[in-house]
C-alpha cells in the first residue's frame, strides 16, 4: 500500500512539473512579444538550426559518442540598438 502512495506522489509531482514548465514557456513568449512591441523590434536575421556529433571519453577511459542539436534562431533588431536572437 505504501508503494502505491509513493508512485502516486511521483506521478503527481511529474505532471505538476510538466505543467509548470509549459506555463513558464508561454509566459516567456508573452514577455518577449510585449518587449518586442514596446521596443519596435524588426526581424533582421535567421540562423538555421543544426545537428552535431560529439566524441570524448568517460571517467573510465572508454570512448563516448553523443549527438546534439541547435534550434533555428531569428535575429531581432530593436530600437535600443541591440540584436536579440530567439
Amino acid at each position: 500500500m505504501k508503494l502505491n502512495w509513493i508512485k502516486g506522489l511521483i506521478y503527481t509531482a511529474s505532471v505538476a512539473c510538466i505543467v509548470g514548465l509549459g506555463l513558464a514557456i508561454v509566459e516567456a513568449e508573452n514577455d518577449w512579444q510585449q518587449f518586442a512591441e514596446a521596443h519596435e523590434c524588426k526581424k533582421v536575421a535567421h540562423i538555421n538550426g543544426d545537428v552535431f556529433n560529439t566524441f570524448g571519453s568517460d571517467s573510465k577511459g572508454n570512448m563516448t559518442v553523443g549527438i546534439g542539436s541547435m534550434p533555428d534562431k531569428t535575429g531581432w533588431l530593436c530600437n535600443d540598438g541591440v540584436t536579440y536572437y530567439r
